[in-house]
């Protein structure tokens, strides 16, 4: 009978330390979960955030490439208007020169 009583009295202290370990593992078990819901959270707000960031990029992209041709337009007007300015400076050039000439020349 003492036998009896020493091994039931072993085996519920064995019951309450796997019971006790039983308890800490669960509360573990959430506490992993708790973490493991933040790093979702962060997962999804970080491919929010990098899906904003694509989206800023595309507009960005898609304006540089207009303000590109907006600058090739003006360059082409620009060297329009500096090649429009030569020649009429070479008119006036020979207007000059021609001015010049009737003033060397004798009135008749």
């Amino acid at each position: 009978m003492e036998r009896l009583t020493l091994r039931l009295e072993d085996a519920q202290t064995g019951l309450a330390e796997k019971d006790r370990l039983y308890t800490e593992l669960q509360q573990e078990k959430s506490a992993l979960k708790v973490q493991v819901g933040k790093w979702k959270s962060l997962d999804d707000r970080g491919g929010a955030e990098v899906e904003e960031l694509h989206k800023q990029r595309a507009a960005l992209e898609s304006q540089i490439i207009r303000l590109e041709s907006r600058l090739t337009e003006e360059q082409n007007k620009a060297s329009a208007h500096e090649k429009a300015i030569q020649k009429e400076h070479k008119k006036v050039e020979k207007l000059q020169q021609a001015l010049e000439e009737q003033a060397v020349r004798p009135s008749v």
